[in-house]
């Protein structure tokens, strides 16, 4: 009897300090995800190349965040409007894009609330905000809805979705893109109980895609890690027609070569 009231004395305690760990974990999680998420670095110095404007506050935070615009060298030639991913800054991402500058397209780098020296901090609810701010700027310097492509990077397809899905554009290009942060997560940690709950910056790509109707092109990396590419696939296989779907095989999620991403938007573009 005495062993018997031992092993249920031990299972208690096992049990007790299983969900003491588990409750720690889970608190851990939740409070430090935004950090986990998001990793903004910040100020850079503008090349001379560049102009660094403001967006245009729509949406009454009071403040506008600042990016890097390029005005289209070929008249002829659409501007994009760039979502980077969750690390860096604009000036990351702008030697990446030299072959689009070179050909005459212009850009406009969008720059995040609480990265590259921006007042705010990053949300799901300040990106869209961000997103919103920079396409306005956009048709606030006359730019015509044919003359936009909306691009987005990792963790910039979200705020590109977003827009592509309430807004007109030539073409919505996505880099790496997930189907749904919270899809990725719950492939990461599927230990975590009540997921959907619990994150608060979900992007959900796959909720929106279906509302948009504007030539897709969707770029992925064979050998992702970070989001593997059967969410990029899913995303995709959820879209509307016109779409194209470029996979390089032998990439990782920040490896692709900056000439084959330029060749498949160039292709994809004389499509349309």
């Amino acid at each position: 009897m005495a062993k018997k009231k031992n092993w249920k004395k031990s299972v208690v305690t096992y049990l007790f300090y299983f969900i003491c760990a588990y409750g720690g974990l889970i608190t851990y999680l939740y409070s430090g995800q935004r950090d986990m998420l998001y990793h903004p670095y910040g100020a850079s110095p503008v090349p001379d190349a560049v102009s660094e404007v403001y967006a245009i506050d729509i949406t009454k935070r009071g403040f506008s965040p600042k990016g890097w615009y390029i005005e289209a060298a070929d008249p002829d030639k659409p501007t994009i409007l760039h979502f980077h991913g969750n690390g860096g800054n604009v000036a990351s991402r702008y030697d990446g894009l030299q072959h689009f500058i070179k050909d005459g397209y212009g850009l406009l780098l969008a720059e995040y609330s609480g990265y590259g020296g921006n007042t705010g901090a990053p949300s799901e609810e300040s990106i869209y905000q961000d997103a919103e701010a920079y396409y306005t700027y956009l048709k606030y310097i006359g730019l015509e809805e044919s003359q936009i492509i909306l691009y987005g990077e990792s963790l910039g397809s979200g705020p590109a979705t977003y827009l592509a899905q309430k807004y007109d554009a030539k073409a919505l290009v996505l880099e790496v893109p997930y189907d749904s942060i919270l899809n990725v997560v719950k492939e990461r940690y599927w230990f975590v109980l009540g997921l959907k709950y619990l994150l608060k910056d979900q992007f959900n790509n796959i909720g929106r895609i279906a509302d948009i109707n504007m030539p897709l092109l969707i770029m992925l990396a064979g050998r992702d890690a970070v989001i593997p590419v059967e969410h990029g696939k899913a995303l995709y296989e959820a879209a509307n027609t016109p779409k194209a779907l470029r996979i390089h095989d032998y990439a990782g999620h920040n490896s692709l070569k900056r000439e084959a991403v330029f060749n498949d938007v160039q292709e994809f573009l004389k499509q349309q």
